[in-house]
């Protein structure tokens, strides 16, 4: 940057390598300084981000509507900023807004993977699950994309299939088996699942261990240590990290989620039932296995009205 200060794309490629590695006060200073130098679709989508993980959802939207206007009709880039603010929606449990985005997304790229499983999701809140299975692997039809698996994975246990869910379970691993030959670095993504299904477990630890070393700040690296540590039956050990990956204000139900379970394992019963009632309260079908969990533990009928 220094014999090109005005390369928007070295700005871009800071902002994101400051955000992976938890460096987010300076990824902030550096994406202030790409939106002087190019104020682009790019620039706009790394705002909105870095807004989310402050805690600034409307901030966040606004930034986003942003980007995607700065898009081309039809083009992928376009596509995936709208999709992201669908999800800005989805989060708040906005569901009628975010289907009508991921519908427009639709009416502009017919097969967009993601805005399929964007909808599936609405449909899964919508209590339509056998239209979320259907969207999901039609999206995973349209882009063998691991993700796509992994919610499969939740809406058939929530549902009970328990040897469809089994299978795509054995499926998703081989996956993940794929992408370290093709040498990439999955390894918190592999934790994480590892982690929710309740399998490889010391082997999830050891993954989510390494990735905290080697970005310690990083508030995805800090969640899954947290509760790789928490399904390895260290609870207590958890909460400093999960505690830290709290930081920003970030409004994340699943987040909270996994912050109540663990403050309440940790002995910690009314600090993690608030958990329960923020990640509730801020999307009441977070999550197709994880909501429901909340909602028993805290004692509540399953049956709760939807914001639109």
């Amino acid at each position: 940057m220094r014999t090109n200060p005005y390369n928007a794309a070295c700005y871009s490629t800071l902002v994101d390598a400051l955000v992976e590695s938890g460096e987010y006060d300076q990824a902030v200073t550096v994406c202030d300084k790409l939106m002087s130098v190019r104020p682009n679709l790019p620039g706009y989508a790394r705002v909105s981000y870095l807004r989310e993980l402050h805690g600034d959802t409307q901030g966040a939207k606004e930034a986003m509507k942003m980007a995607a206007d700065a898009g081309i009709y039809g083009q992928e880039q376009r596509a995936w900023a709208l999709y992201n603010l669908g999800n800005l929606f989805l989060h708040e449990g906005k569901l009628d807004t975010a289907e009508f985005i991921y519908k427009g997304i639709l009416e502009e790229r017919s097969n967009y993977a993601y805005a399929l499983s964007g909808l599936a999701h609405v449909r899964y809140a919508q209590r339509k699950s056998g239209e979320a299975v259907e969207l999901l692997k039609t999206a995973y039809d349209l882009m063998p994309e691991h993700a796509f698996l992994e919610q499969l994975v939740d809406l058939y246990k929530a549902l009970d299939r328990k040897e469809e869910a089994d299978k795509t379970i054995q499926r998703v691993l081989q996956e993940f088996k794929d992408h370290n030959v093709e040498g990439w670095n999955v390894a918190r993504e592999y934790a994480m699942f590892a982690a929710n299904q309740g399998i490889n477990l010391p082997e999830a630890l050891s993954l989510a261990e390494s990735e905290y070393k080697s970005r310690p700040n990083n508030i995805e690296a800090l969640q899954t240590y947290s509760w790789t540590l928490h399904k390895n039956g260290r609870s207590t050990q958890a909460l400093p990290y999960i505690e830290r990956a709290l930081r920003l204000g970030t409004q994340n139900a699943v987040l909270f989620y996994q912050t109540g379970v663990i403050y309440r394992a940790a002995g910690k019963v009314g600090q993690g039932n608030e958990y329960f009632h923020k990640a509730l309260t801020l999307s009441p079908r977070f999550h197709p296995l994880f909501a429901d969990d909340a909602r028993r533990e805290l004692g509540l009928n399953s049956t709760i009205a939807y914001q639109n």
